[in-house]
C-alpha cells in the first residue's frame, strides 16, 4: 500500500495546514520568510518535497512498512485517521533527523543533505 495523503488532510510536515495549502502547494509554502529557527522544520521538509518528492515518499514507506508481517501490516494499515496523522509526522520526523533518500542514484543522509 502506498501512503496516500489526501489534499484536505493534515500535512505531514506537521505544520497544522492542509496539505494543498502547504507542502503540495510549494507556492503556497513559501510565503513568508521566517527569522531564526521558527518554522525550520516546515522549511526544510517544503524543500525537500519540492526537489525530492518520490525520493520522500519512498523512504517513508520503507520506513513504516518494512520488515512487517502481512498480519502486522494490516494491523497498521487499520488504524484510524488521527492514529495515521501521529505515524505520519513521527515518519516526518524521523526522516528529517535520521533519515536516508535517493538522490541521483546515491543514498543520502537528509540532515547532512539540508544543512550541506
Amino acid at each position: 500500500m502506498t501512503l496516500k495523503i489526501g489534499r484536505n488532510d493534515p500535512c505531514p510536515c506537521g505544520s497544522g495546514k492542509k496539505y494543498k495549502q502547504c507542502c503540495a502547494n510549494t507556492s503556497a509554502a513559501i510565503v513568508e520568510e521566517k527569522k531564526g529557527h521558527d518554522g525550520a522544520v516546515e522549511r526544510a521538509l517544503s524543500w525537500l518535497m519540492d526537489k525530492h518528492r518520490k525520493a520522500v515518499h519512498i523512504a517513508i514507506e520503507e520506513m513504516t512498512f518494512d520488515g512487517l508481517s502481512d498480519e502486522e501490516r494490516e494491523i497498521l494499515e487499520a488504524q484510524d485517521k488521527q492514529t495515521w496523522q501521529g505515524i505520519q509526522l513521527n515518519a516526518t520526523e524521523w526522516l528529517l533527523a535520521e533519515g536516508h533518500i535517493l538522490v541521483k542514484g546515491e543514498h543520502r543522509r537528509v540532515s547532512e543533505y539540508l544543512l550541506g
